[in-house]
């Protein structure tokens, strides 16, 4: 899995082939992830056997990807997931945010206010450090 995206199922016709996952990511550049997360995530995604200019893989993809991924996924689905950031790496810097600002000075109760948290969970955040 890289940064989080998983492809979970391949589809070619009616019948699910095996999980995608290493083929695929490998087959794309770990900055092409967010962008396919961004515009198709939660959807199916069909890859033709031939990407025209007016497919929006096109524009993604460099031609060397396209054509890896056309020859090799052409004809099939790919469903990619909604999002590729999980919610523990959200909390993580939320966390780490109410720790920097806890340092410099803010009392737990503004924290709190800013974050929409109780003044106990800022607590607990803040007492555990990283």
């Amino acid at each position: 899995m890289v940064m989080g995206l998983k492809v979970e199922q391949l589809r070619c016709g009616s019948k699910p082939t095996q999980p995608a996952n290493s083929h695929f990511l490998s087959l794309i550049s770990p900055e092409t992830i967010p962008i396919l997360i961004e515009q198709y995530g939660g959807c199916r995604l069909f890859i033709p056997k031939t990407l025209k200019r007016d497919h929006v893989l096109y524009q993604t993809l460099n031609e060397t990807m396209r054509k890896n991924v056309s020859k090799i996924f052409g004809g099939c689905y790919v469903y990619i997931p909604k999002n590729h950031i999980s919610k523990k790496t959200v909390l993580e810097k939320r966390n780490d945010e109410i720790r920097s600002l806890k340092l410099s000075g803010k009392t737990n109760i503004a924290i709190a206010r800013i974050y929409h948290l109780s003044v106990r969970t800022i607590q607990i955040i803040a007492s555990n450090q990283r």
